[in-house]
């Protein structure tokens, strides 16, 4: 708090006493010396404000004569008697005994001190005063005027002086019972040594200013210094103290009835649990105290705190879209009158992360001006700080827009001002930038690059931060490819791996990845395609699943259902070493008391047991059952799997910039094939094949007319398949974008377009044979899908059927329903459903079956949708539900196709059925066609009821439909009509 609040209050009294306050003005008006010893002995400091204030204004009134200031004479010679022998009354006896020109002497002070407060003086100016102070021993009645000036010193940056007269001004309130100025002093006193670096003194001076606000009694006061003092305890690693005051900070917020001082301490407290690695813990808290979306949002600075602390918290686990709407609130609410003026950098904070996420989102031209408009302002308050994380976050922006050598420039100068401003954070991320667009680049200047290494490997450890000290480890990996040693980089690349996999656990953050390695250095694909070229197969194997597995995995194991209701009190009771430990290594002081080498050990040491209980609860919740508990998948493990799976083989497929890595698992063994085709090629391909689709969707393409490139269609199977020379039957793929977007049974194998018949215009592509004909294809969504059951909760129910009504609907609804009514009598039909009868329902189901039509958000995943009464039924809220059965269907358009993320693969409504607990699903690639769909759908619960497996069923069910004719006679051997249909595991 600022002098002028205590002081105010000191002179108007507590607000919890405000009908003792009218007693007192009443008992001094009638001169009632009883009722004034009443008010005093409750409310000894408010009446000694009272009394000082009336000597004061007495002694120094311009004109003693005047009869204002015999009024206050009196008023002052009254307070004394009655209060006598009352602690105040000795200073007033004392001040009232003074001859004349001591009076005039304390009123010439007085009024020198309060023309100081307003025009600082020189050091020598201040001196005199004083001393002068101090010679006529009445300080007491001059703390108003001296705690401004100590303020307005520091303001100037006069620190050394200001901190000697703060400390003077508490000195004086202890020795005449003057608590708000010595609950001030104290709290100044405790913010200017946490400003520099002097933790321990800190935690002391809050301590006793936090007794001080205690004894006055104002929750408000109270909550503050215990919220600050909370932070400085975690600072210094002493978390659960921290813990301790930032409860008695919300309590006391609580008491206090005032929402800005509550949101204040629910920050504290909030920033102490991302402290600790509890994201979610400290999301709960955060969300708990803010507005809900389209609430009347709090326009002061514990919101804007508040909203960039979600976005940073979301951003971080890789939320983006939910990042940038906190960071786009905390950037309109900090530039607010209210908030700028309290504080004025606040805004050019919420600009710099509001930039850095823009340029995440691929809005980089709007980030990149909300970064220059942040550095301009910075600049005029000459903040170099500020300044060099505005160059920082341009150049990531930059390199993301593919300018490396311009983020070389921002990085190169953000590094100079972290270096100036004692900031190694910003020092450490902009060496890292600029050795990541120098890789980028193909510019790498090995001394130039050892030098920048360097220093950002020594800030990492000096950190302990993992996130850095893996992006370095995947740098290094990439600057040694570059030197042309493929054995050397790989171990880099592991160790960013294994480095970015604790990181991931420390979080429980399944989503990560997709934040961390947009368009940055992949230390995953990098680590795949290096095993594979040194015949590594099973490392091979292994890197490629794990940006796969883990986040399905995780966000099926993340269910209460799954296991996972509470944090182990284990892994927070590790985690927490772990952290004071770091805070210990961050020290110097604490550092030099062990050696290097000890704290090493101790926390190798914790992070190995830490690791160890996640594991146990990952395998016990279910959601790593393979990968995770092994240091690498080994061949006869993968064997085995694919055995059980009664698959003749597993195909991983991952593209690199220059080439695509096939894994393959057949009976033969465990085998890498380094294929020569970049990723440019692939994609080229997979949108020749799309691009008939797409024109039909938008409508600029009849269905007659309808192309089909089978010379794309042959050059993938060229490419990637006849190479692998794979054996017919049924088959595993793990396939990886752009091939997720194309269905592998539709690559042509054999054959030719026969000639084209103007009455049945699809008939000359019957003579074509695909991989439909040879193979059985499951999509594995990881490797480890072969080896994850699906939690059985409950006994299966019935199957349940969900229909759109005819108004949102499709046309073909009635015959599927008729069709699943055929082969499953108990099935249970909901022919017009809503979003909260499907909510409602389906988690009791045995299987399920959706017509409606489906739509992918290509930006956010998460929001692709079904369209049911009622309004949409989004990716999110089935991923929220607890559906352990063993297969889905998904009746509808585009249900496959999704937005591919790093380390998640495609983020759509399939993938929400997959991480809800569903075995299988069947899916569409495309919008497909309603009477071919029901035909479909008819031909695949006729095999599922001759006791086909899923698979198997919907192969025959394509075949089937590729076979058949529509109702107007029109052959149905355009891919278009049978290829869409996939099983997704």
């Amino acid at each position: 708090m600022g002098p002028a609040v205590p002081l105010m209050l000191g002179l108007l009294g507590a607000p919890s006493v405000q009908d003792e306050r009218s007693q007192f003005f009443e008992a001094l008006h009638q001169r009632d010396e009883g009722g004034l010893r009443s008010w005093y002995e409750a409310n000894p400091a408010q009446t000694f404000e009272r009394c000082t204030d009336s000597a004061r204004r007495w002694l120094s009134h311009s004109d003693p004569s005047s009869g204002e200031a015999q009024r206050l004479r009196s008023e002052a010679r009254f307070l004394a008697d009655a209060l006598a022998p009352a602690p105040p009354s000795s200073l007033l006896e004392t001040v009232l005994a003074w001859p004349p020109e001591e009076r005039e002497l304390f009123g010439a002070l007085a009024r020198d001190l309060e023309e100081a407060a307003r025009s600082l003086p020189e050091s020598d100016e201040l001196a005199f005063l004083l001393d002068e102070v101090e010679r006529l021993q009445a300080g007491g009645l001059l703390l108003q005027p001296l705690s401004r000036i100590g303020f307005l010193l520091s303001g100037a940056g006069r620190d050394v002086e200001a901190r000697e007269l703060v400390r003077n001004v508490g000195e004086l309130g202890r020795t005449h019972g003057r608590l708000w100025s010595e609950a001030w002093a104290e709290e100044w006193l405790a913010r200017d040594a946490w400003e520099h670096g002097e933790l321990h003194a800190a935690v002391d001076h809050f301590e006793r200013s936090l007794e001080l606000e205690g004894r006055l009694g104002n929750p408000v006061f109270e909550s503050q210094v215990a919220s600050e003092l909370a932070t400085v305890l975690s600072n210094l690693g002493r978390h659960t103290e921290g813990l301790e005051r930032a409860r008695f900070a919300t309590d006391r917020a609580r008491e206090s009835r005032d929402p800005g001082v509550l949101r204040r301490a629910e920050a504290a407290r909030a920033s102490i649990h991302v402290e600790l690695g509890e994201l979610q813990t400290a999301l709960d808290i955060a969300l708990g105290v803010s507005p809900a979306s389209g609430a009347e949002v709090p326009e002061d600075e514990a919101q804007v705190r508040l909203d960039l602390m979600m976005a940073n918290i979301l951003s971080d686990v890789g939320r983006l879209e939910s990042a940038l709407t906190y960071a786009q609130r905390a950037h309109r609410v900090s530039a607010g009158p209210e908030v700028s003026r309290l504080a004025p950098l606040l805004h050019c904070e919420a600009q710099l992360a509001l930039g850095l996420l823009l340029g995440d989102v691929g809005r980089g031209a709007e980030g990149l001006e909300h970064l220059d408009r942040a550095q301009a302002a910075l600049e005029r308050e000459g903040d170099p700080r500020g300044v060099g994380w505005a160059h920082k976050n341009r150049g990531w922006i930059l390199l993301d827009r593919g300018n490396a050598s311009g983020a070389q420039r921002e990085f190169e100068r953000g590094q100079a001002q972290g270096a100036a401003s004692g900031s190694p954070f910003l020092e450490a991320w902009c060496a890292l930038g600029w050795l990541e667009a120098a890789a980028r680049a193909g510019d790498w200047k090995p001394q130039e690059a050892r030098a920048r290494t360097a220093l950002a490997a020594r800030r990492a450890e000096e950190l302990q931060d993992l996130h850095l000290s893996w992006r370095l480890r995947a740098v290094q990996g990439e600057g040694l490819v570059l030197a042309g040693q493929p054995a050397a980089a790989l171990r880099e690349f592991s160790a960013a791996v294994e480095r970015i996999e604790r990181w991931r656990r420390r979080l429980e953050s399944p989503a990560l990845l997709t934040h961390s390695l947009r368009n940055k250095i992949d230390p995953y694909r990098r680590a795949t395609a290096l095993a594979a070229r040194q015949e590594l197969h099973a490392q091979a194997l292994f890197y490629s699943d794990l940006t796969r597995s883990r986040t399905l995995y995780q966000l099926r194991g993340r269910r209460p259902e799954a296991g996972r209701s509470e944090i182990d009190p284990r892994v927070r009771d590790l985690r927490r070493q772990l952290v004071s430990l770091d805070n210990r290594w961050r020290n110097p002081s604490a550092r030099a008391s062990a050696s290097s080498a000890a704290l090493a050990r101790e926390r190798l040491s914790i992070e190995a047991e830490l690791d160890a209980v996640l594991m146990e609860s990952s395998l016990r919740a279910g959601r790593e059952p393979l990968a995770s508990a092994l240091p690498e998948l080994d061949e006869e493990r993968a064997q085995s799997l694919r055995r059980s799976a009664g698959m003749a083989a597993i195909v991983s497929f991952q593209h690199q910039e220059s080439e695509t890595i096939a894994i393959v698992l057949d009976a033969d063994g465990l085998r890498s094939v380094v294929l020569p085709v970049p990723h440019a090629e692939l994609r080229a391909l997979a949108e020749r094949l799309r691009a008939p689709l797409e024109e039909l969707q938008r409508g600029s393409l009849d269905v007659v007319n309808l192309g089909f490139d089978a010379k794309a269609a042959r050059r993938l199977h060229e490419l990637l398949w006849e190479p692998l020379d794979l054996p017919s039957g049924r088959l595993g793929l793990l396939v990886d974008a752009p091939l997720a977007q194309v269905p592998f049974e539709l690559f042509v194998c054999g054959g030719t377009p026969g000639p084209v018949h103007p009455d049945d215009p699809f008939q000359h592509y019957a003579s074509l044979r695909t991989l439909d004909d040879e193979h059985t294809f499951t999509y594995l969504s990881s490797f480890e899908a072969l080896a994850y059951e699906a939690p059985q909760a409950q006994a299966p129910g019935p199957p349940l059927l969900f229909a759109a009504p005819p108004a949102v609907g499709v046309p073909s609804a009635p015959a599927e329903i008729e069709a699943l009514r055929t082969q499953r009598p108990d099935a249970q039909i909901h022919a017009r459903a809503s979003v909260e009868e499907f909510l409602e329902h389906a988690p009791g189901a045995g299987s399920l079956h959706v017509i409606a039509h489906g739509w992918v958000d290509p930006q956010f995943g998460a929001h692709s949708h079904f369209d049911l009464a009622g309004g949409r039924l989004e990716a999110w809220q089935i991923e929220e539900l607890h559906l352990p059965m063993p297969i889905a269907v998904l009746s509808a358009c585009h249900s496959a196709q999704g937005t591919w993320a790093h380390g998640e693969g495609l983020l759509g409504l399939t993938r929400s059925f997959l991480a809800a607990g569903v075995e299988s699903v069947v899916a569409s690639q495309w919008a497909v066609e309603d009477r071919a769909t029901a035909a479909l759908m008819e031909f695949f619960y006729d095999a599922r009821g001759r006791g086909l497996g899923p698979d198997a069923a919907l192969a025959k069910a394509r075949s089937r439909l590729r076979t058949s004719r529509d109702p107007r006679g029109f052959s149905r051997a355009h891919p278009y009509f049978w290829a869409a249909w996939t099983l997704q595991r």
